[in-house]
């Protein structure tokens, strides 16, 4: 019918790791294998063109790449001529260099071989990470009595040596173990590679720091290098993409990723999907926008031109709606207007645009013709509505109730002449559909004052049923004042109602309240215990004595509009021809 997406939760996404190495063989494990020293121009990538001269006018043959593999046994990895070390990850290879004392045209200068390799691409602008696995060679040939092995790591280009490039690592002075054995050590620092210096740097170089003059010269020194690494932090990249989506009827909608920013960063999009039975199993798509075709996760991965990687899993499902249930109607015919209509006040469906129909029922009885989320109100009875969207259903169903105030009036008749005495009640309503529950109470005071009491409680009756019509309580003593309650409860209305009517005796003096008090348009005037047999006559008095209003009494809670009353204090007195009482009101 319509399509539909929710985005229920959207946040960006950050990198799932540091960008790759940009060393180029940084472990030295590609290439030829060596047969003789000096042949690190066997490993791709490694070079040392930058090595002090003065070594090879003495003999030298440059940095070595120690080998298993090679035949030279000056070369084999864990022994060779310099030394006894195991690879450090088990590998094959690795590189040593060293420097010595020399004798050529200089006199005794130290030299030094410098170890050169080539980086993945020149360094931009940001924030990098160099490490490197270093050890202290061991063998005779080497001085050991005045130790310095302390390296220095540069960045340079093609054409240059350290002393025109950046130096950004210096490690502490190797050691040994405690046995004189070579161990290896990872040696790492932070560096920064600022605007100006952008684009200017892509070979890494190594070189032994050349130590303080000593009388003796004797600094033959020599270190072996493995597993170098430059990485730069990933930086953020941000997706405009939610973690779930809420999608009707197959409706799906094209999903895409952020454009690369000219001339940088260059992204690279996948897109992997759902499997009958593994989740985000299957590349769908390499491009920046990818339309799903079914429920379940797919798997968004964004890649930069420096290698990192950001992931995020978007779930496509169908909503699943939450219908509101729908409030039972009450109402009074007669006393306030039947309902124009029934069912939900507001339409529930806005917002989701699924196909759906809706089906009416009155009292079981389909009603056909309706397909709104209400319809005509039908009266009383059990409304339900059944919606059903593609793969599911939900029914709502309330009922419509007539609920008005009972009526708990009705007379009394006092035969108090030859036994046996009675009371008749006569003249309530006998329709029992109009209550909860109902209940008769007869009680008598034979202090015959009607006030003194104690009243007792002589009889009661509750129905279930229709009450016959009328009432008989027999066997009363006619000396003695009688109280009929009738009480009526009504749930709907969640209220309970009760009349009073009083026969024989006298019924002695006036209990009356005013509410509220003080008053400013309306005051009620409520008697206790009211006799409808006799006549009560309200009045109402100034401070000064003046009469206002004088008017019958009739029930037992009369209202008196006294708005155009001045403000200040009033007298209320009711009268029942025997006696009298007052009450005083204040108007505000």
């Amino acid at each position: 019918m319509k399509k539909l997406f929710y985005l229920l939760i959207i946040i960006p996404f950050m990198c799932i790791g540091q960008m790759p190495n940009l060393v180029v063989n940084p472990d030295f494990e590609q290439g030829s294998i060596p047969n003789l020293p000096g042949q690190i121009s066997y490993a791709t990538g490694w070079n040392d063109q930058c090595t002090d001269p003065l070594m090879f006018t003495n003999g030298g043959a440059g940095v070595d790449l120690l080998d298993r593999s090679s035949s030279n046994p000056s070369l084999k990895v864990p022994t060779n001529l310099w030394g006894s070390i195991d690879e450090r990850t088990g590998d094959r290879r690795y590189a040593h260099l060293w420097q010595t004392q020399n004798a050529g045209p200089l006199g005794n200068q130290l030299a030094g071989e410098r170890l050169k390799g080539s980086l993945t691409t020149s360094l931009a602008t940001g924030d990098y990470r160099v490490c490197f696995w270093g050890a202290r060679a061991t063998t005779s040939l080497l001085s050991l009595d005045n130790p310095y092995q302390i390296v220095e790591v540069y960045l340079v280009n093609n054409n240059n040596c350290e002393t025109s490039g950046k130096l950004i690592l210096t490690t502490a002075n190797m050691t040994y173990d405690g046995g004189g054995n070579s161990i290896w050590r990872l040696y790492c620092a932070n560096f920064t590679i600022s605007s100006s210096e952008a684009g200017q740097f892509n070979k890494i170089l190594f070189k032994i720091k050349t130590p303080p003059n000593t009388p003796s010269y004797r600094h033959k020194q020599s270190v072996y290098i493995d597993e170098v690494s430059i990485t730069k932090g990933c930086e953020d990249i941000v997706l405009n993409l939610p973690n779930e989506i809420e999608v009707c009827d197959n409706n799906f909608e094209e999903l895409c990723g952020p454009y690369s920013t000219f001339p940088t960063p260059i992204y690279t999009y996948e897109w992997w999907g759902p499997h009958p039975t593994l989740p985000v199993s299957t590349l769908l798509s390499t491009s920046r926008c990818f339309t799903p075709n079914r429920y379940g996760s797919y798997k968004f991965k964004i890649t930069d031109q420096n290698g990192c990687t950001t992931e995020h899993i978007i779930t496509i499902k169908k909503p699943k709606i939450v219908l509101p249930e729908i409030a039972n109607i009450e109402w009074c015919p007669g006393v306030s207007k039947d309902p124009i209509f029934a069912g939900w006040p507001t339409n529930p469906f806005i917002g989701y645009n699924c196909d759906y129909s809706i089906q009416w029922t009155f009292n079981g009885s389909i009603l056909g013709g309706y397909n709104d989320y209400r319809i005509p109100f039908q009266g009383e009875g059990v409304y339900c509505v059944l919606v059903t969207f593609s793969d599911y259903s939900v029914e709502k169903c309330f009922t419509a109730t007539k609920c008005c105030k009972p009526k708990t009036e009705f007379a009394v008749s006092w035969y108090a002449g030859a036994n046996p005495h009675t009371i008749t009640v006569s003249n309530y309503v006998a329709n029992i559909g109009d209550y909860d529950s109902e209940t008769f109470y007869v009680y008598k005071d034979c202090n015959n004052d009607g006030n003194s009491g104690p009243w007792t409680l002589v009889n009661s009756i509750s129905r279930s049923s229709n009450f016959n019509t009328p009432l008989h309580f027999e066997n009363l003593d006619p000396n003695c004042a009688y109280k009929i309650v009738h009480a009526v409860s009504k749930i709907c209305l969640r209220q309970s109602f009760i009349h009073t009517e009083y026969v024989g005796g006298n019924l002695g003096k006036i209990v009356f309240s005013l509410s509220p008090n003080p008053a400013i348009d309306r005051v009620t005037i409520s008697i206790e215990d009211y006799n409808s047999t006799l006549n009560y006559l309200l009045s109402i008095y100034d401070f000064s004595g003046n009469k206002l209003e004088e008017k019958n009494i009739n029930l037992s809670r009369t209202s008196i509009n006294i708005s155009n009353y001045n403000k200040g204090i009033y007298f209320i007195k009711v009268s029942n021809g025997k006696e009298t009482e007052t009450l005083k009101l204040v108007k505000e």
